[in-house]
């Protein structure tokens, strides 16, 4: 379980891939049939497509339909999962937010640091685990299961009226933990919350 926060730096913004990296990375992966994104040296705000490794951009757009895997990428802003998008985060670095509306999935997990928020909202299945997030997770009004397990979280979990399942479990919570309006109820244990467990997360 983390311990310790951090906070986004203005002076942190990412560096340019080299282009021979990106290159041989991408040559790489297709040798094992796996697509990769296109990322050119120069281009910072890319549409994620495919696999995205360990690089620095600016921002992350996942495109309406797509599949995006970031694997030890640096963002330095936010990262946007567009309508029907799918998203998982490996090890990722993010200086900004993860959002989605309407999106299909998100995965953020394997000690992956997040600098601001998770906001999900009216999308599909969500799972956030072993990371550590500086500010809120907020999930809304999902059609899919919610989990959060084994976090250390700067700010709040809220969740509500969500329709497929909430679970949140063994999250050490900085702020408070605020459920209402789901159905089913949501379960879970084992969470420590410096503020207030307040609503159908009273028992948790």
């Amino acid at each position: 379980m983390f311990r310790t926060s951090f906070r986004a730096s203005n002076s942190s913004k990412a560096s340019t891939a080299p282009a021979v990296g990106s290159i041989l990375f991408a040559t790489a992966m297709a040798a094992i049939g796996i697509s990769v994104s296109a990322v050119p040296a120069s281009a910072q705000d890319i549409r994620c497509t495919g696999l995205v490794g360990a690089i620095s951009v600016d921002t992350v757009t996942v495109p309406l339909g797509a599949r995006c895997v970031l694997r030890g990428t640096r963002v330095g802003g936010d990262v946007i999962v567009e309508r029907g998008g799918i998203a998982r985060v490996e090890r990722g670095l993010i200086m900004g937010n993860i959002k989605g509306d309407g999106a299909r999935s998100l995965v953020v997990t394997a000690n992956t640091r997040l600098a601001g928020s998770v906001e999900w909202k009216l999308s599909g299945p969500v799972s956030v685990s072993n990371s550590m997030i500086d500010g809120d997770l907020k999930f809304e009004e999902g059609i899919g299961a919610v989990s959060a397990i084994n976090n250390d979280i700067q700010g709040d979990i809220q969740a509500e009226k969500n329709l497929r399942g909430v679970l949140v479990s063994q999250n050490v919570i900085q702020g408070n933990l605020k459920c209402q309006e789901s159905r089913p109820a949501p379960t879970g244990s084992g969470n420590i919350v410096a503020g207030n467990k307040e609503g159908q997360c009273r028992g948790l």
